[in-house]
């Protein structure tokens, strides 16, 4: 990709990663039959970690699902939003080799709240694709991944009404020993080259865990690659007179990820934990605002940031409170588009308290937390949060019973940066202007039941309330999107979801059915202004004048938040899941169908999108392994875009096996090379492409 100049801002890491792998092959001489011994009990964790998590989702009255590590690790899965795709009721749109759209529901933006480890990652729209902050948690320190949907919105978030995607870290260990695993990647779908190192340590009362990691993307291959390089050669004349020019090369991005954790016990069950993250990228290109690449805005981000650091305390048992979780989080966002633009800077401060109490039959989790947000732009703004929420679960006989209730508040401010122009910042804020401060305040409520038929069907309802108070890019956008200003109203969501689930030791299925309805529902449009009524009257009346190629010689549009009133969501869910000793079998489908009367909000729906994988593992002292994958996603419900939609269906092979300390793993994604394009992409999808890693893990033996 296209490399800027050096920022003397810019805090980049090089460690000689490469010059680790000789270290990969100096081990402790261990016993044959010792490490075969670990390699059963390694295999026995991850199936007795699996059989848990199903038996969780089985018993809890709402819809949860978990993507664990194996799963990441054996399909190479590049980033958050593509290990959730195969959920049902989540679909995933790509905005270049790096960014992507989550919607869960059909929902998405603010509607689908991110955390990691029980935080939120916050975003006030300085990330416009919609939880595409995801993507700047390296996925290599991730443990697994829970996607919840429904009532327990209640406990994450008020105006989570798609769902909420949880992000498990791993811990620094608190077993005396030492690790080290280090891993290599390539990537032909995005001629990607990435490199990762993990080092931990623990004494028995102190732990530590350090990772760092090193992601080169030079492209994005697909389907079409005359239309990608006439989008992009044509980006770059209409960009040329910018004075923050960047060329635009490809759509490839670089990374540099580098995390350390420190774990000390403090007391009895009681743990302290003390996390740093920093995450950079640069030369990062992605796709807005059209259903075909030709038609589509490429805009390059020269550099993007996410610092973060934390310090929580962690207690299983303290008197009647159980598994006790204190958090304080301090992290930054920071993006610049083109070279050495002003850019965008959130910065944003977090407490988060919360237990559980245990009264006989009865579950009750209690937590409180506070939010400061801070943006930075030309003109900035910040958005104090402040909720405390209860949830409670009452176990009897055959009923489970769910309820919670969260108080919010919200205040709201737009001020100017010392020194600056007042005349000069309305005039950018544009209808906004400079506003005096905003007070929301809303409970949100949740409530549902449980019915267990016989010990392996059961039954559930769920009813639960939203409330999303309008982020600061929808109230305080300008440029070429302008907010919906102070009077922009909160928007508001009921939601009702009924579940049916069966699990016997090998076999596990749900099918549910979820409705939604909206007011006040914050969206997006394309305004339009005539500025050269003489020239576009020429050109209509002309037999060789374009007036759609000229369109910007007579218009000036922008897009603008806005408020549409009653929209509904409704559609279904079905996933089932097989599974023995070596044989594996995956299969989900879901949709949504959006109803308003409002055009610009029917896009939300997503037609029947099915998935099917079959693993088999081989009984070797390899752990030889292969899985096949398929998809097919229908156009029905209707794909409401313009120029219409293709059903399509894809095939992918993967393979791996491990050995000693060493696991291998690749794929074939897209085996036919189809053409196809998900709904409402600007992009098509990757063509036929391979991938392989290699990783060594080694750890020091304690027994």
């Amino acid at each position: 990709t296209q490399q800027s100049g050096e920022d003397p801002n810019m805090k980049t890491y090089k460690l000689p990663i490469y010059a680790l792998i000789p270290l990969l092959f100096i081990t402790t001489n261990h016993a044959k039959a010792i490490d075969t011994l670990k390699k059963i009990e390694i295999i026995g964790e991850s199936q007795n970690e699996r059989r848990k998590n199903k038996e969780e989702m089985f018993y809890k009255p709402y819809s949860k699902q978990i993507i664990d590590e194996k799963t990441i690790r054996e399909e190479n899965i590049p980033d958050i939003a593509e290990a959730v795709r195969d959920i049902p009721g989540v679909n995933v749109t790509k905005l270049g080799a790096f960014s992507r759209t989550i919607k869960v529901r059909g929902l998405q933006g603010p509607r689908v709240a991110t955390l990691i480890d029980g935080i939120k990652l916050s975003n006030q729209g300085l990330n416009r694709s919609g939880a595409g902050e995801t993507g700047m948690q390296d996925i290599a320190n991730v443990k697994s991944i829970e996607v919840i949907k429904g009532s327990p919105a209640v406990i994450y978030d008020p105006g989570a009404a798609g769902g909420v995607i949880n992000i498990i870290t791993h811990k620094a260990p608190l077993k005396k020993g030492v690790g080290l695993k280090q891993t290599l990647g390539y990537d032909e779908g995005y001629d990607k080259k990435k490199s990762t190192t993990v080092i931990d340590a623990s004494t028995g009362k102190v732990g530590v865990r350090f990772s760092y990691s090193n992601t080169e993307a030079r492209d994005y291959k697909i389907s079409g690659e005359a239309d990608k390089n006439l989008a992009i050669e044509r980006s770059n004349i209409m960009n040329t007179m910018s004075p923050t020019f960047l060329e635009i090369n490809d759509l490839g991005y670089n990374t540099e990820s580098l995390y350390a954790r420190l774990s000390v016990k403090a007391g009895q069950d009681g743990i302290i934990d003390i996390d740093w993250n920093n995450w950079t990228g640069k030369d990062m290109t992605l796709l807005y605002g059209a259903p075909t690449i030709d038609e589509a805005i490429l805009v390059q981000y020269d550099r993007m940031d996410r610092n973060s650091h934390a310090i929580s305390y962690r207690k299983d048992n303290l008197g009647k409170f159980s598994n006790l979780n204190f958090k304080y989080s301090k992290q930054s966002q920071f993006q610049a588009i083109g070279s050495n633009a002003i850019g965008v800077k959130l910065n944003s401060e977090q407490v988060n308290l919360v237990s559980d109490i245990y009264i006989d039959d009865l579950i009750v989790k209690v937590g409180a937390e506070i939010i400061k947000d801070n943006a930075r732009t030309l003109v900035y703004s910040t958005q104090d949060y402040a909720g405390v929420f209860t949830n409670l679960e009452y176990i009897n006989n055959d009923w489970t019973l769910f309820g919670g209730a969260r108080w919010n508040q919200w205040d709201t401010t737009q001020k100017l940066l010392s020194g600056t122009n007042r005349v000069v910042a309305e005039q950018l804020v544009g209808i906004s202007g400079i506003t005096p401060p905003k007070n929301t305040s809303a409970p949100t409520f949740a409530v549902g039941a449980q019915y267990g038929i016989n010990q392996q069907n059961n039954i559930s309802i769920n009813l639960n309330t939203t409330f999303r108070n309008p982020n600061l890019l929808e109230r305080y956008a300008f440029g070429d999107r302008i907010g919906g200003g102070i009077d922009m109203k909160p928007e508001e969501g009921k939601h009702a979801e009924i579940l049916w689930k069966y699990l016997n030791p090998n076999l596990s299925m749900t099918t549910g059915i979820f409705y939604s309805e909206f007011e006040n529902y914050i969206w997006t449009k394309q305004i339009k202004h005539l500025t050269n009524p003489a020239g576009y009257a020429a050109c209509i009346n002309s037999a060789t004048c374009d007036e759609v190629a000229k369109e910007d010689e007579y218009f000036e549009s922008y897009f603008k938040y806005y408020n549409s009133e009653q929209v509904t969501n409704w559609g279904m869910e079905f996933d089932v899941h097989y599974s023995t000793h070596q044989h594996e079998i995956i299969f989900s489908s879901s949709f949504n169908e959006v109803k308003s009367n409002d055009i610009f909000v029917q896009s939300s729906a997503q037609p029947i999108d099915s998935n099917i994988s079959y693993r088999y593992e081989f009984n070797n002292n390899w752990h030889p392994w292969v899985k096949i994958k398929g998809q097919y996603v229908l156009d029905l419900p209707k794909v409401k875009q313009h120029l219409g939609f293709d059903p399509y269906s894809l095939f992918s092979a993967y393979a791996g096996f491990n050995k000693n300390d060493f696991i291998v793993s690749g794929g074939v994604r897209n085996l036919m090379d189809k053409e196809y394009r998900v709904p409402y992409s600007g992009i098509n999808g990757l063509s036929r492409t391979f991938f392989i890693n290699v990783s060594y893990e080694w750890h020091s033996s304690n027994d």
